[in-house]
């Protein structure tokens, strides 16, 4: 009788839990808001691959790039994916169940620098494709609220060429394909950059990277938390294959906040209830010096409320 009753217990938990999709236009079928090459000037160029239908949720940034890919004019190809190309970057926009689907990005660092390698204080070239969760959708619900985070993407590495001339350092001159979440105190503002590793020229499965208060300009100074590949795989992208990364991100999140506490960042709460998931960007960040492109499709976030 007692198992009976605990099995219909968890059914009715079961079915009061809520998931919620988090992320608005998975696909990239809305196209993008287009904004500056500085991020601490974003100012709105226009749009890239937009329909009239529906507003783009996602923008796409190109920081520290030398000009902005905006006004370029898309080659339409054979499946109805759009593709805008200038002399140091890429975007594809694929339709669902095409060769291109959905989002193909590339960045070309040794046109940014004109072949010299990057100097240690210095910025380095992103193409990004980001969005705030709450613009365009269902905000995510404090921490302590739910039950799981469950991610999903699968992505796939196309051309990674790269150049290594005297001066080479795997510290200051990498290549890296990053989706990065802000992990946000909602009454301060204050954030955690939480990262998932989708690829890194420098090691096949990269362990943990924990960088307190570091991250180039652009990371404005905040604490970056991201666990090892292993958490979301246990394949890597330098097969040049599909690569599947699936992961509940709350645990995860919850050691990343840990770890900032332990460390002194983020000192206005240690209550798991006061943060949220609010924003995330996708792409690429190039300190050294390559010409690569990846693609990515069936990108995923779901929140799961606890049952009430």
């Amino acid at each position: 009788m007692r198992m009976i009753v605990l099995f219909l217990f968890l059914i009715m938990m079961g079915a009061n839990a809520q998931e919620v999709a988090l992320i608005p236009d998975p696909h990239f079928q809305r196209g993008f808001k287009l904004f500056g090459t500085n991020p601490l000037k974003q100012s709105l160029l226009g749009t890239l691959g937009a329909t009239a239908e529906m507003a783009p949720c996602w923008r796409l940034v190109e920081w520290w790039c030398d000009s902005s890919i905006a006004g370029t004019v898309a080659e339409v190809l054979p499946s109805g994916a759009l593709k805008f190309q200038t002399k140091s970057r890429l975007v594809v926009l694929g339709p669902a169940g095409s060769p291109e689907a959905d989002l193909t990005l590339g960045l070309n660092s040794i046109v940014e620098f004109e072949g010299r390698l990057r100097a240690a204080n210095e910025d380095w070239p992103h193409l990004l494709v980001e969005q705030n969760f709450s613009e365009c959708a269902h905000p995510s619900p404090p921490l302590d609220q739910l039950q799981a985070l469950s991610f999903h993407v699968e992505a796939r590495l196309l051309k990674d060429e790269q150049q290594k001339p005297e001066g080479y350092s795997p510290s200051l001159h990498a290549a890296q394909l990053l989706i990065y979440f802000t992990v946000a105190n909602k009454k301060t503002g204050d954030f955690l950059w939480f990262g998932v590793v989708l690829y890194d020229d420098r090691t096949p499965m990269p362990g943990i990277q924990i960088y307190p208060g570091d991250g180039g300009s652009a990371g404005l100074g905040k604490y970056i938390y991201s666990p090892a590949v292993s958490s979301f795989t246990t394949e890597s992208l330098h097969s040049r294959q599909w690569v599947t990364y699936d992961a509940n991100l709350l645990p995860l999140i919850c050691d990343g906040l840990k770890a900032a506490w332990k460390d002194g960042f983020l000192p206005e709460s240690q209550t798991e209830g006061d943060y949220v998931v609010g924003y995330m960007s996708l792409g690429f960040e190039l300190p050294g010096l390559h010409d690569i492109q990846a693609q990515v499709r069936n990108l995923r976030l779901s929140a799961t409320e606890k049952a009430k």
